[in-house]
C-alpha cells in the first residue's frame, strides 16, 4: 500500500507510536509519504532517522505565536483549541494538492490536531489514530492546580472537545485508541464509531537492560514534564510519598527526566531531587535507576514509561491509574503484590506507593526479579512490530469495506 500519513508532529523516537507504526509498516513493505508539522526549529533537521522508512518527508514550520493566536480566533467557536493550535494553512493547501495529484491507497492521521488537514469531502480510505479519547482527559485536568483564567479556559475545551472530537471522528472510516477504556470513552461520545484498539508499544532493541552500575537508592520518573499530567504525578509523588520514602531511606535521590519542567516543577528542586530537563538518551538514566516510579493520577490510555522502564528490566511502581491500559499484567492491583512473581507494583494510596519504593530499594533480590519479570511482560505483550502487522490488517479491512461500498 502506498499511504499518506498525516502527523502534527515529527515522528521521532520521543513521539514513539507514530514512529514505530511508520517503521512497523516500511518493514511490511508498505510506502509512507509522511507531511508533519514542526513547532520547534531543531525539528526541522532531525529528520534522518524517520527518512529511513519513508518514501518522502514534507515539514512544514509553524512558530508558536501562530498558534496561540489560533487559539485566541477560535475561543468563541465550537472548534477544539488543540486542533485549532495546529492551524497550518500552508500544510492544508499542500495536503489538498497530494489528494489531487498523487495516488494513495488510503491516509493516515494522527491525533486530533491532525485532523484539520483532512479535506471534509475526502473520499479516499482514511484511518484517525486519536491515541485517547481527548474529551475524557480535559474532563480529569480540568480542577487541575492551575489559575482561575486556566481553569476556566479548560472547561470551555472540555465542552467543545465534547461536541468536536466525536465530530471530526466520525468522517474517518476507522478511528484508533489505545486501550479499551478510551474506546468506551469515545463510545460515550458517539457510539457509532468505528473503533478498534491498538495498544502502543516498546522499541525492544533500543530499550534493553544495559551494564550500567545501579546507583543505590536513586528513584527515576521519566516524562514530558510540561505535560499536565506529568507534573501532577510529580507534585503527588513530591508531596505525598517522597518524605515518607526519606524518612526510611535518608539517602534516597530522586531523578526528575524529562523535557520542559515548569515553575510548579522546579520549585521541588534541591540536592535529593535533580531535575535534569531534557536529555539526549533517557536510557542512560532509567539504566542506573534503582527503582523507576510512575506516580499518575490523571491522564489516559498507555504509558509509555512504563513500557520503556519494563524493557530495560527496571522494577517499577506506579498507580491503578498508570497502569490502567497496561493488558496482561500479572497480580495487579494492590502494593503488596511486590512478590517474587510480580513484574509491577501497583499502589493507589501514598503510604502504599512509598512502602513499595522503599521495598524495592532496601531488597536487592526483589528488585531483580521485578526487573526480570517486567522484560519478558513486555516482550510477550508489547513488540511494535505485532502493532504493525494489526495496523496493517486494519488498513486491508477498510480497503475492503470501501471497495465492497
Amino acid at each position: 500500500m502506498r499511504i499518506l500519513f498525516i502527523a502534527p508532529y515529527l515522528p521521532s523516537l520521543i513521539r514513539v507510536r507514530s514512529f514505530n507504526f511508520i517503521k512497523a509498516l516500511k518493514k511490511q513493505g508498505h510506502s509512507i509519504y509522511l507531511v508533519c508539522l514542526v513547532q520547534e526549529k531543531n525539528e526541522l533537521s532531525e529528520t534522518q532517522e524517520i527518512e529511513k522508512y519513508c518514501e518522502k518527508v514534507e515539514k512544514y514550520y509553524l512558530l508558536k505565536y501562530q498558534s496561540y493566536l489560533n487559539c485566541l480566533l477560535y475561543l468563541f467557536t465550537l472548534v477544539s483549541l488543540q486542533s485549532a493550535y495546529c492551524f497550518s494553512k500552508k500544510m492544508k493547501k499542500r495536503v489538498d494538492e497530494l489528494l489531487k495529484k498523487e495516488k494513495f491507497d488510503l491516509v493516515h492521521v494522527e491525533f486530533i490536531r491532525g485532523t484539520y488537514f483532512l479535506p471534509e469531502g475526502n473520499t479516499l480510505p482514511s484511518v484517525f489514530d486519536s491515541v485517547d479519547c481527548v474529551t475524557n482527559l480535559y474532563k480529569q485536568f480540568s480542577d487541575a492546580n492551575h489559575s482561575f483564567f486556566m481553569r476556566i479556559i479548560r472547561y470551555v475545551e472540555w465542552f467543545k472537545l465534547g461536541h468536536y472530537e466525536p465530530k471530526v471522528a466520525g468522517r474517518f472510516d476507522r478511528v484508533l485508541v489505545t486501550t479499551e477504556n478510551e474506546k468506551q470513552e469515545l463510545k460515550a461520545l458517539n457510539n457509532k464509531l468505528p473503533i478498534e484498539v491498538i495498544a502502543n508499544g516498546v522499541d525492544l532493541e533500543y530499550f534493553k537492560p544495559l551494564e550500567n552500575k545501579i546507583e543505590l537508592f536513586s528513584i527515576v520518573m521519566t516524562g514530558k514534564m510540561s505535560y499536565i499530567a506529568n507534573e501532577l504525578a510529580f507534585i503527588y509523588f513530591a508531596e505525598e510519598i517522597w518524605p515518607k520514602v526519606k524518612t526510611e531511606i535518608p539517602q534516597a535521590k530522586l531523578y526528575i527526566v524529562g523535557n520542559e519542567p515548569g515553575p510548579k516543577v522546579k520549585k521541588y528542586e534541591s540536592l535529593d531531587i535533580i531535575i535534569t530537563g531534557y536529555v539526549s538518551d533517557l536510557r542512560l538514566y532509567l539504566s542506573k535507576a534503582n527503582v523507576v516510579v510512575a506516580p499518575i493520577i490523571a491522564g489516559g490510555g498507555i504509558q509509555n514509561k512504563i513500557l520503556e522502564a519494563m524493557s530495560m528490566a527496571k522494577p517499577v511502581v506506579t498507580t491503578g491509574k498508570g497502569a490502567e491500559g497496561v493488558e496482561g499484567l500479572i497480580n495487579g492491583g494492590q502494593a503488596q503484590f511486590t512478590g517474587r512473581d510480580s513484574n509491577i507494583c501497583v499502589a493507589d494510596t501514598s503510604d502504599e506507593f512509598a512502602t513499595a519504593v522503599v521495598n524495592i530499594l532496601k531488597d536487592a533480590k526483589l528488585a531483580e526479579n521485578l526487573g526480570v519479570k517486567a522484560r519478558e511482560f513486555v516482550e510477550r505483550y508489547y513488540d511494535w512490530g505485532d502493532k504493525g502487522k494489526k495496523l496493517a490488517d486494519i488498513y486491508i479491512n477498510v480497503l475492503k469495506e470501501k471497495s465492497i461500498g
